[in-house]
């Protein structure tokens, strides 16, 4: 899960800074590398990534001396793959460049590619430096005869197959494109200078005073150049076959994006509703979340007050980032240890209903409990937004083996005595479907069905 955001067209060259305010108020969907790419008026290629978040890779003369523009490309990443050994820091950050005819282009990426053996196969060998499945697409637009940039692009995603959000940097233009399934979200903003924005999330476009105008529409190509933008589409959209990432809704997505048509926040509103109505607490006193993924969820479960009243209980420092994207299980364990604080004098000898959106690993519910039984709960009664996660997701969030998903270890029963609550409930498949438009969405994690136009060819 990565973020993606570029601009085109700032009048006063400081394009750069737009895209650092658009990747940190992204900074939600990776903290493994940040990185900025743009191309100078002799086609020098002005790059700048590194390991880390936003604020640690950039600082202001880098943004105003290194890389002056008025159209950038940035991008967070989020690792579902190891760095190359022996490889470099920037290695797997993106943007990446190639050279197309001698023409510079950039690339960025969010999604993950499930045919990577076969693409891999069919480029020169040795033609790859990265260990990362955007290289592949970048490798292929490189490769095509063609002269035409819009027909390189169709003719390099061709036989692609998994999910990718990218947008593509050339001196002259910048492409946008999402694949069919339409699986992570990209968007159009406009800045009253003229100048044109793409980004992962709606809600990065208020920080660059920006107004969100629509998504780029799955099997999309938004072709953005000086006289404004055109649009084209891929030779593979050969049907409306919808797979919308469900948990972008649940988990990943920022509360004041709008993903899929809907705003997020009031997507958790309705979710939690629905989690009260089909999982009660009815000796509840107080419905706490889990923050801050679970807060509009909770505020859902308690609007009709029959399973307790919401109650903010549970503080969450700020310094500290995602726990589940940490690459290893040592890092997830030490941030979730020093992530959460309870506050006792609202705690002690309260029922609490606690609200999570999900339940991966199991490795931040027992840690929240334990808190909360130490500031003094009476009862404490799980509920849980996203039915049992038991398929790996091979669509960009790293949950790569079925061994790390605690619904494949253990039973809800098993669980609950691990977390030592006295009660665990999930929302099911069925309830969740009929919050989304029938047929639009990949439930994949949860059922293990993967969408045919996405099924992965390397398992």
């Amino acid at each position: 899960m990565c973020a993606i955001f570029g601009v085109w067209g700032v009048e006063n060259m400081l394009a750069a800074m737009l895209v650092y305010n658009g990747l940190r108020a992204m900074q939600h969907r990776g903290t493994g590398y940040s990185g900025m790419v743009s191309f100078g008026p002799d086609r020098h290629v002005y790059r700048k990534v590194g390991r880390g978040v936003v604020q640690e890779v950039f600082d202001t003369k880098t943004l105003a001396i290194d890389l002056p523009c008025q159209n950038v490309l940035g991008h967070n990443r989020y690792a579902t793959v190891e760095d190359k050994e022996g490889g470099s820091i920037s290695d797997n950050a993106h943007p990446i460049v190639g050279s197309w005819h001698g023409i510079p282009v950039a690339i960025a990426h969010n999604g993950n590619l499930t045919n990577v053996t076969d693409l891999k196969n069919a480029l020169p060998v040795d033609s790859c430096v990265t260990s990362i499945d955007t290289e592949l697409i970048l490798r292929r637009f490189c490769l095509t005869f063609t002269d035409d940039p819009v027909v390189a692009i169709k003719q390099a995603l061709d036989g692609v197959r998994g999910t990718y959000s990218l947008c593509l940097l050339l001196p002259d233009m910048m492409i946008a494109v999402r694949d069919p399934s339409g699986n992570r979200p990209l968007s159009i903003g406009l800045r009253d200078d003229g100048s044109i924005c793409i980004a992962s999330e709606t809600s990065a476009y208020e920080s660059v005073d920006a107004e969100y105008v629509r998504d780029i529409a799955p099997g999309e190509i938004v072709i953005i150049r000086d006289g404004g933008m055109s649009v084209d589409y891929l030779s593979t959209l050969s049907s409306k076959r919808y797979a919308y990432c469900v948990f972008e809704q649940i988990y990943f997505s920022a509360p004041g994006s709008v993903v899929f048509g809907e705003s997020v926040a009031r997507f958790r509103v309705r979710l939690g509703e629905a989690l009260e109505k089909h999982c009660p607490a009815l000796t509840g006193t107080i419905v706490v979340p889990v923050p801050d993924s679970a807060n509009f969820i909770a505020q859902g479960y308690a609007l009709n007050g029959r399973s307790g009243k919401l109650q903010t209980a549970i503080l969450r420092n700020h310094y500290i980032g995602r726990s589940f994207i940490e690459p290893t299980p040592e890092l997830r364990e030490d941030r979730i240890r020093h992530k959460f604080q309870s506050i006792p004098g609202l705690i002690k000898g309260q029922n609490i209903v606690l609200i999570d959106d999900s339940v991966v690993r199991l490795s931040t519910l027992p840690h929240v409990v334990s808190l909360l039984r130490k500031a003094g709960a009476k009862e404490v009664h799980c509920r849980i937004a996203a039915p049992l996660i038991v398929g790996s997701c091979h669509y960009g969030i790293d949950t790569p083996t079925l061994d790390e998903l605690a619904a494949n270890r253990m039973g809800v029963e098993d669980m609950r005595k691990v977390v030592e609550a006295d009660s665990i409930e999930f929302l099911t498949l069925d309830v969740l479907r009929g919050l989304n438009q029938e047929g639009e969405f990949c439930y994949a994690c949860m059922d293990g069905k993967y969408p045919p136009s996405m099924e992965p060819a390397e398992l």
